[in-house]
C-alpha cells in the first residue's frame, strides 16, 4: 500500500477548504464576505479563477507521479476529476435556496483547472529536467 505523502495531504486539505467554501455559500454562512466579494468588478469570477486553480496545481503537484510510466494520463485524470466534481458542485447549486447556478463561474472554474493544471506540469517537467531523467523513466533502488 502506497503511502500517503505530504503532498497528497496538503491537495486534500486544500480540497477540503475548497468544499467548505462552498458548504458555507450554500448554507448562508459568511454571507457579509461574500457579498463584499461580489460588490468587486469581477471579484466572484476571479475568486473561482483563484481558488479553482489554486486546488488544480495542489493537485496537479501531488498525484502526477513523476515516475509513473504515463504521468501525461495522471496529469488528465486530475483535470478531469476536478472539473467533474465542480461541474456537480455548480449543477447542485441550482436546487438549492441561497445558490444559482451560473455558467461563468462554471466558466471560471475551468479556465482555472486548465491553466493552473497547465503551470503545474510545466512545474512538474522543469523538475525532471533538473534530474537528467526524461519523464516517466523509472529509477533503481
Amino acid at each position: 500500500m502506497k503511502r500517503l505523502g505530504l503532498e497528497k495531504i496538503l491537495a486534500l486539505l486544500f480540497g477540503l477548504v475548497v468544499a467548505s467554501i462552498s458548504l458555507a455559500a450554500s448554507l448562508g454562512w459568511g454571507n457579509r464576505y461574500l457579498v463584499k466579494l461580489h460588490q468587486i468588478p469581477g471579484g466572484d469570477l476571479a475568486g473561482h479563477f483563484l481558488l479553482v486553480g489554486g486546488l488544480s496545481l495542489v493537485a496537479t503537484l501531488a498525484f502526477v507521479d513523476r515516475q509513473s510510466v504515463r504521468p501525461r494520463r495522471d496529469w488528465y485524470r486530475v483535470m478531469v476529476v476536478l472539473g467533474a466534481l465542480l461541474t456537480l458542485d455548480e449543477l447542485l447549486q441550482s436546487f438549492l435556496p441561497l445558490r444559482s447556478f451560473s455558467l461563468r463561474d462554471l466558466g471560471a472554474n475551468y479556465l482555472g483547472i486548465t491553466l493552473f493544471s497547465a503551470f503545474g506540469w510545466i512545474w512538474i517537467g522543469r523538475s525532471w529536467r533538473g534530474t537528467g531523467q526524461k519523464a516517466g523513466a523509472k529509477t533503481g533502488c
